[in-house]
């Protein structure tokens, strides 16, 4: 499904507080297309998201590796087809002094 068509559809988003990263790269993601979204409801779980798609409030949007282990059975999930796919920007936090070499390990996978 195109952006352009998503926007036709009402949107349910994450919680600005409880999902508070995700909920401002995606408003920031949304703006800047060319029509604005309606947002009507911001689920603060992503199980309560999947819940109100089921019921029919209007369509979710979740990153791709959440789509592998959070599954609804009223929900189908389809990947938004356009030309360039937009980023979110995610960071690791982890503790300043305590290196491990698994930590190490999954850092370097990351990039």
């Amino acid at each position: 499904m195109p952006w352009a068509e998503l926007l036709r559809y009402p949107l349910i988003a994450g919680h600005p507080v409880a999902c508070e990263g995700f909920y401002r790269q995606l408003l920031q993601l949304l703006r800047s297309l060319a029509n604005e979204p309606t947002l009507v409801e911001q689920a603060t779980s992503l199980d309560m998201m999947l819940t109100l798609v089921a019921a029919g409030y209007g369509l979710g949007l979740m990153m791709e590796a959440q789509t592998v282990v959070n599954r609804h059975p009223g929900v189908a999930v389809r990947s938004i087809m356009d030309a360039s796919p937009p980023t979110l920007t995610t960071y690791v936090l982890r503790p300043v002094n305590k290196d491990s070499e698994q930590l190490d390990r999954f850092i370097a996978r990351l990039g």
